[in-house]
């Protein structure tokens, strides 16, 4: 004897409470539903009773969610939606991305929604219609499906609609919701609010949009919320651009626009020249003229999210946190059409986060930003989306596609750094923007002119004050010392390794020349001890203009000979007090930048001037390079700023604190009458001290 399985009516309830954690997800999951429908608007309308008996008696008791979706078929009804288990969801998903159709792609496939429904109300009634095709209903009464009886004894209504509460589209579903399973409140209301708002764009211009309308008695309950329309109003940077196919440059318009509680900061714009360089292949241009990608128009908005700056939404703090969280990144659309996943929640194809956590006061986390970039269909033809319709195929083409766009990302946050430092300075409470030695200066100007009863106690703080001043300032040369190590190690190895790999290329040979080898041995030896002198020397004492510059020479002489860089020398004889390894140090990270920017040069130059001006040392240094292309190029000498794809943002951190600890300072100049014409890339004046020893 056979038997089969049978379903006890129940199962429909415990299904829903193990797909659905409650009701207000219940409620955000149907209106998810009509998102995967297509449809462009979804309305919710709350009904309530009691109104106009008493405020006290009013009470949530129907629900109406209404869409311009597709809408189903009687076929689909039947087959679909009443079959409990269906892949119907997954295969409708399969079906557009097999015949690739330009219709969104649904956020799930599971087809929980019928069980959200039964968590809602017992009473539901469906009202749907295709393009085309008549209007249908479906109607089930869930307290009917009791422990004593079995699902395949449980029968709905289903038939042609012709009532007055019919559909008022082309397409669409509505469903009507009454005999609430729970009782809800406007708190409730809110909290779905806050979920289906992630699932909106900011974008309204946009084919692929998404709006939902909340009806109700009192619509004022939502003037708190964050509306989609208003997220985009609460970027402070925003920015944009039209890159060209056969244009090697272009001009990025940036907008800074503070919040009315930000009293002391101003809005501005100004237009960013954008060079389409790789920088991490040494400048190479990126030229998407070679394929069918088309012009490109790229729109950004970046935001602040410090505790202080966030508390000036109030309320909205909260949701604008969530959307970001839930839409941060960098959407990608073609003639109007969504291309998946970029910019969904899991998704990060440019690599935002690894690039700020390498580089954090020059990147942009994911979270942040909402960008769009919007191509051409009939012109970006070779950017090819893959079978499974998420995203392009990693062709020759879409990695050209995404350096652009990487590299225009990379120019707005350069660009948002001076306006948010101020930010922090003025609104950051717990930020501290003042040095520490300069502070300490100030305490002790402070205590030497402060009334202390008891001479003897003054003295004491005073030398304790002094005493903290001085250990900080060893510190600080011994932090700079073991951060300059790792910044110059690089250097150390890149040496190194090539005199090992030059005494292996001897070995192989028939006759071994010992000579050579011994050459090579000696200039391993010379390298680390000179690394050695760097680690070890670190006080103040008399130097020589000729011998600090001779030890570069011999430090940077692989490198030199390596990348075939010619180093014009000029300098007086002049002797003064300074820490000779720390202002090797300066030499030696502005040289190391100057070999990563002038690499594609036909002819590389360097140029190091070493002169007494107005009874200072001054250095100029210039290279011919394509100089730093940003308009306030000075805070690259804040730590981790670089425009180096890899750099750590260290090294001209590095060089700005060691000319402070010699009470000197570097700048940055367009031009001087001490560089050549031909230095046409970065150019430097630094002040290192005083030359008549002095210090």
């Amino acid at each position: 004897m056979e038997e089969t399985f049978r379903t006890n009516a129940r199962i429909v309830f415990e299904i829903g409470k193990e797909s659905i954690e409650n009701k207000t997800i219940a409620l955000s999951e149907i209106i998810k539903n009509a998102y995967d429908a297509i449809a462009t608007k979804c309305t919710i309308i709350i009904r309530e009773e009691g109104e106009e008996i008493s405020l006290f008696d009013r009470e949530i008791s129907s629900f109406e969610i209404v869409d311009n979706g597709i809408g189903m078929s009687k076929d689909d009804l039947i087959n679909n939606w009443l079959v409990i288990g269906t892949n119907s969801k997954k295969k409708y998903k399969e079906n557009i991305i097999k015949n690739q159709y330009n219709y969104r792609i649904p956020v799930g496939e599971k087809g929980i929604g019928r069980f959200a429904i039964n968590k809602l109300g017992d009473d539901i009634t469906i009202i749907t219609k295709q393009k085309g095709d008549k209007t249908y209903y479906l109607h089930i009464d869930f307290s009917e499906f009791s422990d004593d009886k079995m699902l395949e004894d449980v029968s709905v209504e289903l038939g042609e609609y012709s009532g007055k509460n019919t559909i008022l589209t082309d397409s669409g579903t509505k469903i009507i919701i009454n005999k609430l399973v729970e009782k809800w409140d406007y708190e409730d209301i809110k909290s779905v609010y806050d979920e289906v708002l992630k699932i909106q764009s900011p974008f309204k211009e946009e084919t692929d949009k998404f709006e939902i309308e909340f009806v109700t008695k009192d619509n004022s309950i939502f003037d708190d919320k964050l509306k989609t329309e208003d997220i985009l109003k609460y970027s402070l940077w925003n920015a944009s651009i039209e890159i060209k196919p056969f244009q090697n440059y272009g001009t990025m318009e940036f907008n800074f626009t503070p919040y009315k509680e930000m009293k002391n900061l101003r809005e501005s714009s100004w237009l960013v020249d954008i060079k389409y360089q790789d920088a991490s292949k040494k400048l190479c241009n990126i030229d998407i003229s070679k394929y069918k990608i088309g012009p490109i128009k790229i729109r950004l908005h970046a935001f602040h999210r410090t505790p202080n700056v966030l508390n000036m939404l109030g309320q909205k703090k909260k949701q604008l946190k969530d959307y970001l969280d839930e839409n941060g990144g960098v959407r990608v659309y073609r003639s109007g059409q969504r291309i998946f996943n970029y910019g969904s929640k899991d998704e990060d194809w440019l690599g935002l986060n690894l690039k700020r956590l390498n580089s954090p006061g020059t990147k942009l986390s994911k979270n942040i930003l909402i960008g769009i970039v919007e191509l051409d269909g009939d012109k970006s033809q070779d950017l090819v989306e893959k079978t499974n319709r998420e995203g392009f195929i990693e062709n020759q083409a879409f990695i050209e596609f995404k350096k652009i766009i990487s590299l225009v990302v990379d120019e707005f946050s350069l660009n948002m750094i001076h306006t948010k430092d101020e930010i922090k300075k003025l609104y950051d409470k717990n930020m501290k923007v003042e040095k520490l030695d300069e502070s300490m200066e100030e305490l002790i100007e402070e205590l030497e002119e402060a009334k202390f009863e008891n001479k003897e106690n003054k003295d004491k703080i005073l030398a304790m004050a002094n005493k903290i001043s001085k250990e900080y300032q060893e510190s600080r040369k011994i932090y700079l010392s073991i951060a300059s190590n790792s910044v110059d190690f690089n250097m150390v190895f890149h040496d190194v390794d090539k005199q090992i790999k030059n005494i292996s290329t001897l070995l192989n040979f028939n006759s071994v020349n010992i000579d050579e080898i011994r050459k090579s041995i000696k200039n391993i030896s010379d390298i680390l001890n000179l690394q050695k002198d760097l680690i070890t020397n670190r006080d103040f004492k008399e130097i020589y203009s000729i011998k600090l510059l001779s030890k570069f020479k011999e430090y940077a002489y692989y490198r030199i000979k390596d990348h075939e860089i010619r180093i014009e020398y000029e300098f007086q004889d002049i002797k003064f007090r300074a820490i000779e390894s720390q202002l090797l140090r300066v030499l030696i990270n502005l040289f190391d930048n100057s070999i990563y920017w002038i690499e594609n040069q036909k002819e590389k130059k360097v140029i190091i001037k070493m002169i007494k001006e107005n009874n200072k040392v001054v250095v100029y240094y210039a290279d011919n390079g394509p100089g730093f292309g940003i308009n306030d190029p000075n805070i690259l000498f804040k730590p981790f700023v670089t425009k180096k794809i890899n750099g750590l943002g260290l090294g001209l951190y590095i060089v700005n604190e060691i000319i402070s600890l010699h009470n000197g300072k570097i700048e940055l100049i367009n031009s001087s009458n001490l560089i050549p014409d031909d230095y046409i890339g970065v150019k430097y004046r630094i002040e290192v001290g005083d030359f008549d020893g002095d210090n």
